[in-house]
């Protein structure tokens, strides 16, 4: 069942991750010198550069790679404003930002006075399918859910608390709370069963001396808040923990999610958000109550949204092989 209501249209904000992603679209940019390609990404217009299928909507992407927005944050906020302006100009009704977009501008707090668009950061919905993913995955290879110990890395943002107190609510009280300012010591994390990875600042990356045999990696970081190679790490589980099933919803062009119904959670916030265009909108800059995540939940599973099937950057995972994966 599709979802257009021409009353109705969304827009997603993104960022390249790195300039092989910017190459991928633009492949005569690599030629272009070191300085000149930095101007490039600093100041060239947003861009809409992919539609979604089922819903009327679409997504523009800012030119600025991940690390240039962390080393030049005021430009990268005004660049995310002139993409949530041309969203705006485009007759979106909904705007959702995604990846750095959202702390770049204070959880979207810096884009409040916008007027004729509602924004959303995609953090409760997201909060909650990572919760999902991770009592999903320690139920699923047998653990007991009382008996878990989780590390959550970036514990101090908005999704990080909330996913504590889903988790909490849930029967698990066994936590190591790492944050980059206040415990920053990766060390810790090999004393947990399963890490979930929020935050993709590189003081804060993982890699495989952090990690013990048999651990299991939540990802919600984007770019990936864990070193590449331990994707292909037979001793361990790495899924991506914030993608959730969007029945007969998909974006036209490649965004690195495996499955053409399947979107990142910040996306499905603000699809459910669009297609129940009378809910409200959860409150910028302040982390939302339990109700509020709960409320959201069930507005998407009213349309079926829910915890994608398991997957991370290689591909689908299949359930034999998460059944047989077990913590040493």
């Amino acid at each position: 069942m599709a979802h257009k209501n021409k009353n109705n249209t969304f827009a997603f904000i993104v960022h390249p991750r790195n300039e092989y992603d910017i190459y991928k679209k633009l492949p005569l940019l690599r030629f272009l010198p070191k300085n000149i390609m930095r101007l490039f990404q600093l100041h060239f217009p947003p861009i809409i550069v992919s539609n979604f299928k089922g819903i009327n909507g679409f997504v523009v992407s800012i030119p600025t790679s991940a690390k240039l927005m962390l080393e030049n944050r005021a430009v990268a906020a005004r660049n995310v404003r002139r993409a949530v302006l041309l969203a705006r100009a485009r007759g979106a009704t909904v705007v959702s930002l995604g990846a750095l977009t959202s702390p770049i501008t204070r959880g979207g707090l810096d884009l409040a006075d916008i007027k004729n668009i509602k924004i959303t950061n995609g953090r409760t919905y997201t909060a909650h399918i990572v919760a999902q993913n991770t009592l999903n995955i320690i139920k699923d290879i047998g653990v007991n859910v009382s008996e878990s110990k989780v590390a959550i890395i970036g514990s101090t943002m908005t999704v990080g608390k909330l996913v504590k107190k889903l988790l909490t609510r849930a029967g698990i009280n066994n936590f190591i709370l790492l944050d980059r300012k206040a415990t920053p010591d990766l060390s810790l994390v090999k004393q947990a069963q399963f890490i979930i990875t929020l935050t993709a600042h590189p003081d804060m990356k993982l890699n495989k001396k952090h990690v013990a045999k048999g651990s299991v990696i939540i990802n919600d970081a984007q770019p990936r808040g864990y070193a590449k190679d331990l994707l292909d790490n037979k001793d361990l589980l790495v899924i991506e923990g914030g993608i959730a099933h969007t029945p007969n919803i998909r974006t036209l062009r490649y965004t690195g999610v495996h499955g053409e119904n399947n979107n990142y959670s910040c996306i499905a916030e603000g699809l459910i958000l669009t297609i129940h265009p009378n809910s409200p909108t959860p409150a910028l800059g302040c982390e939302p109550s339990l109700e509020v995540v709960d409320k959201l939940a069930q507005l998407g599973k009213d349309i079926n949204f829910g915890p994608s099937q398991y997957q991370n950057p290689n591909g689908k995972i299949d359930s034999e092989h998460v059944h047989s994966f077990r913590y040493n």
